[in-house]
């Protein structure tokens, strides 16, 4: 069966039934999303034959992410040790686009002007005062921004603003574009795809041997990765891999009725909650996101739209004019840590590339080199390493 076409792409990705699927594979990439798609288009670079087995690729989280390259912003105190992997995974990024957009009549293009971090209230402004401060601390670059200057780089905010951050280095991308782009770089790579459900591994003794699929056949391959998002790992059988749990996020998209109404990422604290509003290349808007722990509930509730326009019209007042569009909820996959899991398993031949709860986007060229150097028997990312669990 054809993947259907996906927001206007050209892409024609052909889904292989198990039952029709080649019966063998030099490695298995388990999940479709932005991590297992970043993964295995690497993989195929390095002359692997690659096989990605998901039931329905590019959809699930990655499909209605905000897309934000957050080196900076997604760097909080709980993050201090993670500065120089964020800020790798953002460099990775430039390398990954030309990949990506090689031969594409419409590149993917990432954003413009960095992220505006804006505070509504006295009380949202003292503690990005806080958060900034900290992130000046670890050499991160934040830069204030008197209210002149907030007023002429983002036209049309709230008059009430009480603090505003300049952060340039934290652009963003959209995600759906991302995700058409690399199905398309994937097929033309010789990627195949398995319309399947991943049910178990196949093992001899240490070491991997296949991947068990739902109909009860198997894909032969001695390396396979976990990149399986949100979706719980333990059913597959006797490995390593650390508990995941999904930690539901909703997002409003807007469109124009006569033009956009931003050209950069705004970020902004709303009496005391987060909410950001990310600008497409269409001029359509994304507004995020809510953080609840629902396990695996999709589903959109009218609180949640209500709480996310309110806030971000609190920010900038002239989304009432836009048109509503959709609402779509996403599950991140979270670790008790919320660090990310990039590492090899006890069991020869399977590698983890999981929990990248909030930066899915931002850690998927990163992760997938790193796996690809695990896979070949070197090192991962040193950010990667040596975390306790």
């Amino acid at each position: 069966m054809d993947l259907p076409q996906l927001a206007g792409s050209s892409a024609d990705v052909r889904l292989l039934p198990p039952s029709t699927s080649a019966r063998r594979t030099d490695v298995a990439v388990v999940g479709g999303g932005v991590i297992g798609l970043s993964t295995a288009l690497e993989l195929a670079t390095r002359d692997q034959r690659v096989t990605v087995i998901d039931p329905h690729p590019a959809g699930g989280a990655s499909w209605v992410a905000g897309g934000m390259l957050g080196a900076t912003l997604e760097t909080g105190f709980a993050e201090v040790d993670d500065v120089e992997l964020h800020l790798a995974a953002r460099q990775a990024w430039e390398p990954f686009l030309e990949l990506l957009n090689a031969g594409r009549a419409a590149p993917v293009s990432m954003s413009q002007g960095g992220t505006f971090l804006l505070g509504a209230d006295a009380s949202d402004a003292r503690e990005l005062d806080r958060l900034t401060g900290f992130m000046a601390s670890v050499g991160l670059e934040v830069a204030r921004c008197d209210p002149s200057e907030l007023d002429e780089q983002v036209p049309g905010l709230s008059p009430g603003i009480r603090a505003g951050f300049h952060v340039p280095g934290d652009p963003s991308v959209d995600n759906r574009q991302v995700m058409v782009a690399l199905l398309e770089r994937c097929q033309e790579a010789s990627v195949q795809f398995i319309a399947a459900t991943a049910t178990s591994m196949r093992r001899s003794g240490d070491w991997l041997e296949g991947i068990e699929l739902d109909d009860g056949t198997t894909l032969r391959t001695g390396a396979a990765v976990l990149a399986t998002g949100a979706v719980d790992t333990a059913g597959l059988g006797p490995h390593d891999a650390p508990a995941i749990r999904p930690v539901k996020g909703t997002i409003v998209r807007l469109g124009p009725r006569r033009g956009p109404i931003l050209d950069v990422v705004l970020r902004g604290l709303v009496r005391g909650r987060m909410c950001y509003l990310v600008p497409r290349p269409d001029g359509c808007l994304a507004i995020g996101a809510t953080t609840e722990e629902r396990g695996y509930d999709t589903s959109v509730d009218a609180l949640s739209v209500f709480s996310l326009l309110e806030d971000a019209r609190a920010l900038l007042p002239g989304i009432d004019d836009l048109e509503f569009l959709e609402a779509s909820s996403g599950l991140r996959p979270a670790t008790t840590d919320h660090r990310p899991v990039v590492c090899a398993s006890t069991v020869r031949g399977l590698v983890f590339n999981l929990g990248h709860y909030r930066n899915g986007f931002l850690m998927a060229p990163l992760a997938a080199q790193s796996v690809a150097e695990l896979l070949e028997g070197r090192r991962a990312h040193p950010g990667f390493e040596g975390k306790e669990r």
